[in-house]
């Protein structure tokens, strides 16, 4: 679908919109509403679906007039319900282009979200693709605002990968009090296994990269510019009990999937704005280990995914370039490990081994940038509050905890899993070539601790022998840098954290089971 204008004379004016009352919720207040998004529902006791793809849409104005109205929903998502096989799913393209003229709009909406179908137990999930979102500014516009994302999910361990985004203005923009940019994507979890059977794996997800880049002329007064990547692990699946006869054991949990983020730019070579908060966050959280089932042996739990930061980068380039007094910055690239999953029990006097504690997920912090250079001035504040807090620039590494061992009545009790490793990630904090970086808070916290999970409690016994905790994770300090080459950092104090924690080992479980009080 595509909305063309050309020509100096051309006018697309559009003064009217929805009833606020509207029973579709997407046409309430709008002025413009284009919908491409499909929905494919099957009987999941007699098909497969087939893979779902919305439409792309496309706007291209390259001269004249276009008053778009109030509020424009741009709708292109994907979605895939119950399914024998799980079929994938891809959110539609959508590309704005103002190559010149003058354009005028309250609000800009795009959503380009995927789901993917989800299968019966047994059957996988499907994949999630969000689409890619462009944006690009080289007329003369005024909005009010812009919201644009997709959020996409796997089912039932199927993969999710979100789409990019990108808003670049490199001619005249006016208004702007607000942006939100985000590409998010969650993997689906595991399903559950049926007697016997293993849970099911996580699946990964992987954000895509946020790009905000402002150049040209105008004025903006935005309240806050926000841009997330994030990448989460779906959860592993719980294994399945033994199916009572003899010698049947319980099932392995699922491993957790990874979790990977994006990255988050924002660049600007504009002088005349005024930013109330700046916020970028490129944090990956890995998925818990299910829990295992239990049996005549109990299972072992699934290992946590890891957790990956991605790239956060803050760069304003040119003298007369600034944000100072007001604006307000938060930047975050931590990378969370999931936890264990815990070993299976075996019930009843039975001369079986309890299962083992998965192991926590590692979790690393990615790199984190805050560059001023040719000229250009940042002043870090305080976050606002009735008691103003430090600032923080954040690449943490957080370690997943390892699992509880399988409890045993009578034998040998499981031991708990290991902790995952952290590692913090790398800060650099720069100012080059005749460029000023002021620290105007009263602190500016710089975070890259590395934290190992907990190992795992031991399983429990009466009579038998108890399971062993689980190591601890090790917990590494990341890199951070203040450079100060050809330009200038003052201000207050700067606090660095760049700790190393392991993570506690595990508690070896009591003899018995202890009363709960």
């Amino acid at each position: 679908m595509a909305i063309n204008m050309s020509g100096a004379t051309s006018n697309f004016d559009l003064q009217g919109a929805f009833d606020p009352t509207d029973p579709d919720t997407n046409l309430q207040n709008r002025s413009l509403v284009v919908q491409t998004g499909n929905s494919t529902v099957t009987n999941f006791a007699t098909a497969t679906t087939g893979d779902d793809n919305s439409g792309n849409v496309s706007f291209n104005f390259t001269g004249g007039t276009a008053g778009l109205g109030q509020n424009v929903l741009i709708d292109t998502r994907s979605q895939v319900y119950a399914t024998n096989g799980g079929g994938n799913s891809a959110g539609g393209n959508f590309d704005l282009s103002f190559v010149g003229g003058v354009a005028t709009l309250g609000g800009l909406q795009v959503v380009t979200d995927a789901n993917g179908g989800v299968g019966v137990p047994g059957s996988a999930g499907g994949s999630a693709t969000g689409g890619n979102i462009n944006v690009t500014n080289n007329g003369d516009l005024t909005v009010n605002s812009i919201s644009i994302r997709n959020t996409v999910r796997g089912s039932r361990g199927g993969d999710a990968f979100g789409g990019s985004v990108s808003f670049s203005s490199d001619g005249v923009l006016n208004g702007l009090g607000l942006l939100v940019a985000v590409s998010n994507a969650i993997g689906g979890d595991g399903g559950s296994g049926l007697p016997t059977v293993a849970g099911g794996d996580g699946g990964s997800g992987v954000g895509g990269n946020v790009t905000v880049n402002l150049a040209g002329t105008g004025t903006i007064n935005a309240a806050g510019i926000a841009l997330f990547s994030g990448g989460q692990g779906g959860i592993g699946g719980t294994g399945g009990n033994g199916d009572g006869t003899t010698g049947s054991n319980g099932a392995n949990g699922g491993t957790g999937g990874d979790g990977t983020a994006g990255s988050t730019i924002f660049t600007t070579s504009r002088n005349a704005d005024t930013i109330g908060f700046l916020s970028l966050a490129s944090t990956g959280s890995g998925g818990s280990g299910g829990a295992a089932g239990s049996g005549d042996n109990g299972g072992n739990g699934g290992a946590g995914g890891q957790g990956l930061g991605g790239l956060s980068r803050i760069a304003l380039s040119g003298a007369g370039v600034n944000l100072t007094g007001s604006t307000n910055f938060s930047q975050n690239t931590t990378g969370t490990g999931g936890a264990g999953g815990a070993g299976g029990a075996v019930p009843g006097v039975i001369t079986g081994d309890g299962g083992l504690g998965g192991a926590g997920g590692s979790g690393t912090g990615g790199t984190l940038e805050l560059v001023a250079s040719n000229g250009a001035a940042i002043t870090i504040a305080d976050t606002p509050g009735p008691t103003p807090t430090a600032a923080v620039l954040t690449s943490n590494g957080i370690g997943g905890a390892g699992g509880q061992g399988g409890d045993n009545l009578g034998a040998l009790s499981g031991n708990g899993g290991i902790g995952g490793s952290g590692t913090g990630g790398t800060i650099n904090l720069e100012a080059r070539t005749g460029a000023t970086v002021t620290i105007g808070a009263a602190t500016l916290d710089i975070s890259t601790i590395g934290t190992g999970g907990s190992g795992g409690r031991g399983g429990e016994t009466d009579g038998g022998t108890a399971g062993n905790g689980g190591n601890g994770g090790a917990g590494t300090g990341g890199s951070p840098t203040m450079l100060a080459q050809g330009g200038t950092i003052t201000g207050n104090a700067v606090n660095f954290l760049t700790n190393g924690v392991g993570g506690a080992g595990g508690f070896k479980a009591p003899a018995e089971p202890q009363p709960v009080s």
